[in-house]
């Protein structure tokens, strides 16, 4: 399969070309990139496809199970 252009629109405004043999992303695709974990909010098809993710809201829990964000 041949490598595929696309950027990804970050939330900040910055964006970044990427070339990848895989399929691109789909929306609610998690992608890891730049050493964080993002989920794809939403994708617009061009010349150069665009994804547009936001950062993954991670909870932490405690060892007995409750969710410490809902305190």
């Amino acid at each position: 399969m041949p490598a595929k252009a696309f950027v990804i629109q970050f939330p900040n405004g910055d964006y970044e070309y990427v070339m990848r043999r895989r399929p691109l992303p789909s929306i609610g695709d998690q992608i890891r990139h730049g050493g964080s974990v993002w989920t794809v909010a939403r994708t617009v098809n061009a010349d150069t496809p665009t994804v547009f993710v936001v950062p993954v809201q991670r909870t932490e829990r405690s060892p007995s199970g409750v969710d410490s964000s809902r305190r």
